[in-house]
């Protein structure tokens, strides 16, 4: 049996790395460096590279990307601010965490 699709946008997979920010309960202040998986007006998946600390659902982040491509004259990034929805510690595959955006994102694009 087919599952039903949830999302309302349509994901993109885009060569997209860089930061997220998040207050940790106890921690303070934590940087992450994250690649995105997928990336919709909606939301985002962003794996991590075996974070010692990691965002809980609920944490607010700020989200800080930009373009990973060896393209030396197109530069495109990405800013947003959103909470966490959910987060994926498997024991074999890549860590990662799921972002809801609070308002679309700020795209910034231009010619290098």
């Amino acid at each position: 049996m087919k599952r039903k699709e949830k999302r309302v946008a349509t994901r993109v997979q885009v060569p997209l790395a860089g930061i997220v920010t998040f207050e940790a309960k106890g921690k303070g202040l934590q940087t992450l460096q994250v690649v995105a998986k997928d990336v919709s007006e909606d939301g985002t998946y962003l794996w991590v590279d075996a974070p010692k600390i990691f965002p809980r659902a609920g944490d607010k982040v700020e989200i800080n990307l930009s373009c990973s491509s060896d393209l030396k004259r197109v530069k495109l990034s990405m800013e947003a601010a959103g909470i966490v929805t959910r987060v994926s510690r498997p024991k074999k595959g890549q860590p990662g965490f799921a972002v809801k955006f609070e308002e679309v994102p700020i795209w910034g694009k231009g010619l290098g």
